[in-house]
């Protein structure tokens, strides 16, 4: 299909063949992909091993490393503070494993007393809330639906309720980011 041709060009050209082979081999199921900012509108998750396409292989996460540009004059945290992490859970509540994620994250930080966790989840999130809220984390997962704008990458971001998105641009205004 077009999709499997896409995908093992993504596959073949993208990874390095030690990574190829990993990927192929593992019997890890979890992936968390490094991306440089200017590499987030390729879609990795499509990349096809010849069996499978990544999406179906692994539950994949991403981390965006931003251009310095974007961190720069921002306030350091402490970092003998304990890591605020928040978890944004389905605010479209149409994603019906995306609650069983947050439960399965609480549990695994329970283990740790240096990780606060916070959970924000369903349809009461809101926009302006939600930015509010962001400055006060170190860490953020989003388990919800993202739209991809390829012509206006910042208009691209995290689909809240009644499609409203946080866009890739009001993430960038964030006084201090996670």
């Amino acid at each position: 299909t077009a999709f499997q041709n896409l995908g093992e060009l993504i596959f073949r050209r993208l990874f390095p063949d030690t990574i190829r082979q990993k990927l192929r081999h593992t019997p890890v199921r979890d992936l968390v992909l490094h991306l440089h900012d200017q590499l987030v509108h390729v879609p990795w998750e499509l990349a096809f091993d010849g069996e499978d396409f990544l999406l179906a292989k692994f539950r994949i996460g991403r981390q965006v490393l931003a251009d310095d540009r974007l961190t720069q004059g921002r306030t350091a945290r402490r970092r003998s503070a304990p890591l605020r992490m928040l978890i944004i859970a389905d605010p479209t509540e149409s994603l019906l494993a995306a609650a069983e994620e947050a439960e399965q994250l609480c549990a695994l930080f329970d283990a740790y007393d240096n990780v606060e966790v916070d959970v924000m989840g369903g349809k009461q999130i809101r926009k302006i809330d939600l930015l509010q809220a962001l400055g006060a984390y170190d860490l953020v997962h989003y388990a919800g639906h993202a739209l991809f704008d390829p012509a206006r990458p910042e208009r691209s971001g995290w689909v809240l309720h009644d499609n409203a998105v946080l866009t890739a641009a009001e993430l960038r205004e964030v006084e201090s980011p996670p």
